[in-house]
């Protein structure tokens, strides 16, 4: 078998800078309706962007700006907004790296010098197959889904599965099922063999992440969903039920009992994962109730349960169907009721966790795994975002963060991994998730209202070109290089870390010895690529409308 890199980034960035089609407007826009209506959000949300916005971007980002390659695009003025042609360049100036083995395996990053380009995270997976079915990929798309079953439904890691849904919910101590010792848990970060098939690590890992299985299971029946719509070019309503067969007949004959994503759901269910614990897709703190965690899993949910009500209960195997549906329904109504505590709908205080409440990861419930929040609770989300993790270049994950943080290459008992926390001037590595997903959730708000109402939303547009142009901002201007020192085996080790230019990093870490923000070594990473094909669709459908609504 051939363990090549497809290189789907190619084919995508081609996409894009061929698309040109949006719905045709009915008829004229009236843009004076714009200062007539209520904002979509309140003041103290988007007034101090706004002014960030005009300022260009923040003063301390100059030095990523200056002899950027599209710096003047970045300093674009407030309210000249994006015209197609200068967002097919910004496409055309990033490198893609985003690839994925003929075995569907897609791993974190491509770069050889990282780590991550040896193992294929379950979450890194699931975002990167949602930007190739957006970008209408659909057999690479297939691929990805294919390997993600066939790994979780593969001898070892399903019987994990099966020994969670073999608790009965309801029961004292759910928790028990999914505590500390995460080897025994349904393996996340899969390592990649020589064959480029994602196998189980011996590697001790976080593997307790419940958002990891949500967001597995919400990307299958959201492909599923696409191909079950006739309108669908790429129309194939047998896609789910194929997949199944293939995992009784070619993976594990077990299968044919009870299909892998039954098994889950109820896993999910009976170990009340709205009241349970995980590590959450940071992989390091321990916490309980998730918001991120919850959301993702009822985004799941309601994704399946779309699925079957509009195909048939019987497209997958499932060991008894009117049981199932029953759990299927108190999943969903538990993690609705568990949610709604962590993001109120009163506009109060969002928490992730009680330890760390402004979590990044409450991003990904605003997209790509939005579970249906009322404006209110995005809202709130949007505030303790801006207000405790938006920073000079990109958005900290929490507080006392020390991954890939300040100095981290010097810090020699670090393991090369981790920044000193006790340094009282420390810096929180800044990552580039961020900001192309809420430009990409702000460009949807932007360009659902306009073909509802055919009204321009400055506004939100300008919410939207902020973050667009601070990932293009996260876009390496240079390559750049540097030397990591960390004790192995009692002796200090020296490794040349190289950082390719033009491609999105994992996150900036903030050298003091240099005074500026520099890339980590985990660049590219493929899961920024993919939000960024995300937001660069959403982006240009909205360029054309201003583009037309301008021309009338």
């Amino acid at each position: 078998m051939s363990t090549k890199i497809i290189p789907i980034g190619k084919k995508i960035q081609s996409i894009l800078l061929g698309s040109n089609a949006i719905a045709e407007p009915k008829k004229k826009t009236d843009t004076t309706a714009t200062s007539q209506r209520s904002p979509l959000y309140s003041t103290h949300i988007y007034k101090p962007l706004l002014h960030i916005i005009e300022k260009g971007l923040h003063s301390e980002s100059q030095d990523f700006i200056s002899g950027h390659p599209l710096e003047h695009l970045i300093l674009k003025p407030l309210g000249v907004h994006f015209v197609p042609s200068e967002l097919k360049q910004v496409v055309d100036s990033l490198d893609f790296k985003l690839g994925l083995y003929d075995t569907g395996t897609i791993p974190a990053s491509t770069n050889p010098k990282s780590s991550y380009s040896e193992f294929a995270w379950t979450r890194d997976m699931a975002n990167k197959v949602l930007a190739m079915i957006e970008m209408d990929c659909i057999d690479e798309a297939k691929k990805v889904i294919y390997a993600l079953a066939r790994f979780n439904n593969e001898k070892e890691q399903r019987n994990v599965f099966y020994g969670l849904h073999l608790h009965e919910s309801g029961k004292p101590n759910p928790h028990d099922k999914y505590q500390l010792d995460t080897n025994s848990h349904p393996h996340i970060r899969a390592a990649i063999d020589a064959n480029g098939l994602m196998v189980r690590s011996q590697q001790p890992w976080g593997h307790n992440q419940l958002d990891a299985i949500g967001a597995w299971l919400y990307v299958t029946f959201y492909l599923a969903n696409k191909l079950s719509n006739k309108k669908d070019p790429n129309y194939d309503p047998k896609f789910l039920k194929e997949l199944d067969t293939w995992l009784t007949n070619t993976v594990n004959k077990y299968n044919g009992i009870d299909s892998i994503f039954s098994l889950t759901f109820k896993a999910l269910n009976r170990i009340e994962c709205w009241n349970n614990f995980d590590v959450g897709p940071w992989e390091d703190i321990y916490g309980y109730k998730r918001a991120s965690s919850i959301g993702i899993c009822l985004k799941a949910a309601q994704e399946a349960k779309k699925y079957f009500d509009n195909n048939n209960w019987n497209a997958i195997n499932i060991h008894d169907v009117n049981s199932f549906k029953l759990e299927l329904t108190h999943l969903t109504e538990n993690c609705s009721k568990a949610l709604e505590e962590r993001i109120p709908n009163d506009g109060s205080e969002v928490k992730e966790i009680d330890r760390f409440p402004s979590d990044a990861a409450l991003t990904l419930l605003l997209e790509p795994f939005n579970p249906g929040l009322s404006e209110v609770q995005e809202q709130a989300i949007l505030k303790t975002l801006y207000e405790h993790r938006m920073g000079v270049v990109g958005f900290t994950r929490r507080d006392e963060d020390d991954y890939v943080g300040m100095d981290y290459p010097y810090n020699i008992k670090s393991k090369g991994i981790f920044s000193d926390l006790s340094n009282p001037h420390h810096k929180a590595a800044e990552w580039t998730l961020f900001d192309p997903l809420l430009a990409t959730f702000y460009y949807k708000k932007f360009n659902k209202k306009y073909n509802e109402s055919k009204i321009i939303d400055n506004d939100i547009l300008l919410l939207a070109e902020l973050h667009l142009k601070r990932t293009i901002t996260q876009i390496t201007k240079e390559e750049d290089s540097y030397i990591k020192r960390h004790e192995d085996s009692n002796r200090i080790k020296e490794e040349k870390i190289s950082v390719p230019h033009l491609v999105l990093p994992e996150a900036y870490w903030f050298d003091s010895t240099q005074n500026k923000w520099r890339p980590n070594e985990n660049s590219p990473l493929l899961w920024s690529e993919a939000n960024f094909i995300l937001m660069m669709k959403e982006a240009l459908k909205a360029a054309y409308i201003m583009e037309k609504a301008q021309s009338q």
